[in-house]
């Protein structure tokens, strides 16, 4: 969520509440694979669905080609 923010060519970042939604779908990925607790795979599998609406991009670029970006630049471990 930070890494989104600080992006240059991010205009509007993530809020707060779309870093509650992101763990709550890592949550529900974990449920349904049968774990009680989140990984950094389901963090990364429920990035794209519940951010890439919410990012805003100042130059048109679609949001999906700075979301890998993000992900690769977070210590997801």
């Amino acid at each position: 969520v930070t890494q989104s923010r600080q992006h240059p060519h991010i205009q509007q970042g993530l809020s707060p509440r779309a870093g509650l939604g992101l763990f709550r779908m890592a949550q529900s990925l974990a449920f349904m694979a049968g774990r009680d607790f989140i990984t950094p795979d389901d963090v990364t599998q429920g990035f794209y669905p519940v951010c890439r609406h919410r990012l805003l991009t100042d130059d048109g670029r679609l949001a999906d080609e700075y979301i890998e970006e993000i992900l690769d630049s977070a210590n997801l471990v």
